[in-house]
């Protein structure tokens, strides 16, 4: 009689920034694990060899690089698996690694303080050679307070700013506000969701803020333009 195996199909695809490769998650050897490939074809590469299962691979913007999640700890590698460096460690670690638009940074999100607050850490420079004799390890810091927990977040082109989606009240799933922090000190203005649920917050290259919104009594798709006027 013959057995029936489950196999869990590929999934979390994460598209090169220069369009040259995909990497995404799939089933090695029984462990999740990253692996890319060249969008001409081929076979696919892998990047991770853990013991335990990876997930959000998260392409750095000069395509050189991947942050993933490893057993709720934030991991940085080269795109061909070498250099991996534990960027933030249990107890706290993070997930939902997303890089700043110059590469420098990375935010996540951590319940280290018993809330789902965005922390934002100094991203490994890659090193070449020797390393430092004595290299200090960067220090992650909560731009979000306490209080409220994020759901999920978007850096600004310039990267100075994030696009926060929140629920300041756990006991409403559908009282969500969108809220702009400055990544320097941590300002925030709320600019969606006071009168209905607001979610969805993406960038545009202009500086421009869509999110989908029900205020009129159906939910929408609204553009808040760069200097916060209008909301169209």
């Amino acid at each position: 009689v013959g057995s029936i195996v489950a196999v869990e199909s590929p999934r979390e695809f994460r598209l090169h920034p220069r369009d040259r490769s995909v990497a995404f998650t799939t089933t090695v050897a029984g462990v999740r694990q990253i692996v890319r490939m060249d969008l001409r074809g081929g076979y696919p590469i892998p990047v991770t060899a853990s013991d335990k299962d990876v997930s959000d691979p998260q392409w750095s913007p000069d395509g050189r690089r991947l942050a993933y999640v490893r057993d709720d700890e934030l991991w940085v590698t080269e795109a061909d698996g070498s250099r991996s460096t534990l960027v933030a460690a249990q107890p706290g670690g993070g997930t939902d690694p997303r890089w700043s638009p110059d590469g420098g940074r990375l935010a996540f999100l951590s319940r280290r303080r018993g809330w789902s607050q965005i922390w934002v850490i100094d991203a490994p420079v890659p090193r070449r050679g020797r390393p430092a004799s004595d290299p200090k390890p960067p220090v992650a810091r909560a731009v979000t307070a306490t209080g409220l927990d994020v759901d999920s977040f978007a850096w600004a082109p310039d990267g100075t700013r994030l696009a926060v989606m929140a629920r300041h009240d756990p006991t409403h799933p559908f009282a969500s506000e969108i809220a702009i922090v400055d990544v320097a000190s941590g300002a925030s203005e709320i600019v969606a969701g006071t009168d209905g649920c607001a979610t969805g917050g993406r960038w545009m290259a202009d500086g421009s803020l869509t999110y989908v919104t029900d205020a009129s009594g159906w939910f929408q798709v609204v553009r808040r333009s760069p200097d916060g006027r209008e909301h169209l």
